[in-house]
């Protein structure tokens, strides 16, 4: 085994938990620093030189990890067990305890660790420091590093160098390896405490800095359902009464009523399909979303086509759709079945109302119930040319009538019967709540807006 091999296997050691022990992970690590000691006086490739690099981050960043626990042992207020803390809880408790905190004897060395991270992060490439698939300890601890020198420089009273490294933490971007789905969950709240400290020392300067993180706190804990207010300290929840404070402001209630993202997430009235994928766009841009996993835009229908198509099937496209479809063509929101999704279809794929539907479960459900002429009416004068995927059983069909003067929805249940009331319905005329296609899609196009708002995608 090549020192380099011990050193990997002994990291995969590490976070595997085989080295369950103070002693046994020290030992190891001792033995790391002294083969990388060893490597410093050997002539290496730039690969092995940034792979080398990359090993010592991860070496330190262990150390931080076993300091910063010794730390929190030694502050008189801890009653919760180190093994129950990870980073957010780490720095949470340092952050609310920092009185005690910079008299530790420890900080001085955590501080100089940090600081050494951070110079061997910036000697590294972008291909080494985030391609490479084992590479997502390292980013961890750079992104530890960044905080705690954030913290250092909070407690010297320097609060342009606390914002500095802080803004700092959130360019390490995620890696291609990286498993978390966002790479910043873990530095939300510290960023959070760290702003909340600086406002409160300068509010006039760092107001807007400090209310922005607030919004951006509220919507990363929305996207994953959790409360604002409370947070974990280990196994146990608590209020946290300075973020709750600032969250009940009238001030900050103000500023949050103004603010870009809050009037996107609002439909208006009258607002057209354009108008309201503009407003999809603008908020998957604020969210730092992948637009091309999001918006995918189909091949416009040529005139002609659409005309010929017309023709063959015996039906008149809506003029409003055979605009949207001419201008802009169909298109896919969210899409990958997450809640809901938009499909909006290309001409080519609209089908009878029962086909459609029927098509799209495979299985004809409980329309093999319904009378033969029923279903043939229905097919013959009601045309799919969309759907809203909200979950495995539901979902929301788009359709028009064969004159292409009526435009309507219908939700669908596959285990419910009432869903097939809507279908009876239109079999005798009893539907009067047709809609325009502006009001169907922005409709449905907030709902994928609100969508993105609370749920945590994969982006």
């Amino acid at each position: 085994m090549t020192k380099l091999d011990f050193i990997y296997d002994t990291f995969d050691a590490i976070e595997n938990k085989k080295l369950n022990n103070d002693q046994q992970l020290t030992k190891q690590l001792q033995k790391i620093s002294h083969y990388l000691q060893a490597y410093e006086t050997e002539t290496l490739t730039h690969p092995e030189k940034m792979a080398l690099k990359k090993c010592k981050i991860e070496l330190a960043g262990y150390s931080f990890k076993q300091l910063i626990n010794q730390c929190l042992s030694e502050i008189p207020k801890s009653q919760e067990s180190i093994s129950n803390f990870n980073h957010i809880h780490w720095f949470r408790f340092l952050i609310q305890n920092i009185d005690d905190f910079k008299k530790n004897q420890h900080f001085k060395i955590l501080k100089n660790i940090s600081q050494d991270i951070i110079d061997l992060s910036l000697q590294m490439d972008d291909e080494h420091f985030y391609l490479q698939e084992y590479s997502t300890n390292m980013r961890f601890a750079v992104r530890d590093a960044y905080i705690f020198c954030a913290l250092a420089s909070l407690l010297a009273e320097n609060l342009a160098e606390a914002q500095k490294y802080t803004d700092a933490c959130f360019q390490i971007k995620k890696g291609d390896f990286e498993y978390l789905d966002d790479a910043f969950s873990p530095y939300y709240e510290p960023r959070l405490l760290i702003y909340l400290s600086l406002f409160e020392r300068d509010v006039d300067h760092y107001r807007e800095i400090f209310f922005d993180t607030l919004i951006e706190f509220e919507l990363e804990r929305s996207k994953h359902h959790e409360p604002v207010k409370q947070v974990y300290l280990g196994s146990e929840i608590t209020t946290n009464q300075q973020i709750s404070t600032y969250l009940d402001s009238s001030d900050y209630q103000q500023y949050k009523s103004n603010h870009p993202i809050f009037k996107h997430f609002k439909r208006v009235t009258m607002e057209t399909f354009e108008e309201a994928l503009k407003r999809y766009v603008q908020v998957c841009q604020y969210l730092k979303l992948n637009l091309e996993h999001y918006f995918t835009i189909k091949n416009k229908s040529p005139a002609d086509e659409l005309t010929q198509i017309e023709k063959k099937q015996n039906y008149t496209i809506p003029v409003s759709l055979r605009k949207l479809l001419i201008q802009h063509g169909a298109f896919t929101l969210i899409g990958d079945c997450y809640p809901h999704s938009i499909y909006l279809y290309e001409s080519a794929d609209f089908k009878g109302l029962v086909d459609g539907v029927i098509h799209d479960w495979g299985a004809k459900l409980g329309f093999e119930w319904f009378e033969a002429d029923w279903i043939e009416y229905l097919n013959s004068h009601y045309f799919l040319f969309g759907d809203t995927y909200l979950d495995d059983n539901t979902r929301v069909y788009y359709y028009f009538s064969k004159e292409g003067d009526k435009i309507g929805r219908v939700f669908f249940d596959q285990d419910d019967s009432d869903s097939y009331k809507h279908f009876v319905s239109l079999v005798f005329n009893e539907i009067d709540n047709f809609c325009t296609l502006d009001e169907l899609l922005s409709q449905e196009i907030d709902g994928a807006i609100q969508s993105i708002r609370i749920n945590s995608y994969d982006v």
